[in-house]
């Protein structure tokens, strides 16, 4: 008869493995704890190489250490940049999900809304990339009442063009707020500089696709940084209080 393979301690103790879904660990020591459940087998106590500043030490079973399945919360499992950290997003789903949809439309590109956020250079500051810390400052946050269903708004405070999600930088606003400053960011004012150096103010990119020949394409492309210049026109979002 074929049976698993006994591991003894002395081969796991003091012995580095590597996790499946994040970075690897060192068996500590084993406990003099049992964990719950009809096996009552021993638990070990694990440590994980450091990182976002966190070595996260936890208890675990010696059938996890071998198969690997054992999770970091601080490891960036979150489109590369975003981790739980010391929180359950179970008690706080409502939290979590804006939490969690601030991070995807700016660091995921396949996030329908990514094109309008961290393609145009929109990022989470690192205390946020934690949603622990994010937890924490949430009702801290200007604008927040308590049971009103909000969006986050990153603009509202902005001072320029930089923009990012922080806790000085945003506000909580009602839903339908949050609409009306999206329609009207939807149509944003651009500087049009042509070829011999002429300027033009305006929200209607069609006025000059059809004056200019130009393309509607090449105009988001300079608008967004990603060329300098369309047909030898200059193209720059302004402010609203520019515009006399």
């Amino acid at each position: 008869m074929s049976g698993k393979v006994k591991v003894k301690d002395a081969d796991i103790i003091g012995h580095k493995f590597h996790s499946n879904s994040c970075n690897d660990f060192i068996v500590v020591r084993k406990t003099n704890q049992k964990a719950q459940g009809k096996t009552g087998n021993y638990l070990y106590e694990i440590e994980f190489d450091e990182i976002n500043g966190v070595k996260y030490k936890k208890y675990v079973r010696k059938e996890y250490i071998l198969n690997g399945k054992i999770i970091n919360p601080f490891y960036p499992s979150l489109y590369g940049v975003g981790y739980l950290g010391d929180a359950s997003y179970v008690d706080h789903k409502y939290e979590y999900n804006k939490w969690h949809h601030m991070i995807s439309r700016c660091y995921n590109p396949k996030d329908k809304k990514y094109k309008n956020y961290g393609a145009l250079g929109v990022y989470v500051c690192d205390r946020w990339k934690c949603f622990e810390y994010f937890l924490e400052d949430f009702k801290k946050i200007e604008g927040y009442k308590i049971g009103e269903l909000q969006s986050i708004d990153k603009d509202i405070k902005a001072k320029s063009n930089h923009k990012y999600y922080s806790l000085e930088t945003c506000s909580l606003i009602s839903v339908s707020q949050n609409r009306k400053e999206r329609n009207v960011r939807i149509s944003p004012y651009f500087k049009a500089i042509s070829p011999t150096g002429q300027e033009y103010i305006s929200n209607c990119q069609r006025d000059f696709v059809r004056n200019y020949n130009l393309k509607r394409c090449g105009i988001n492309d300079v608008l967004r940084g990603k060329q300098k210049q369309h047909k030898g026109w200059r193209f720059e979002y302004i402010n609203r209080e520019e515009i006399k």
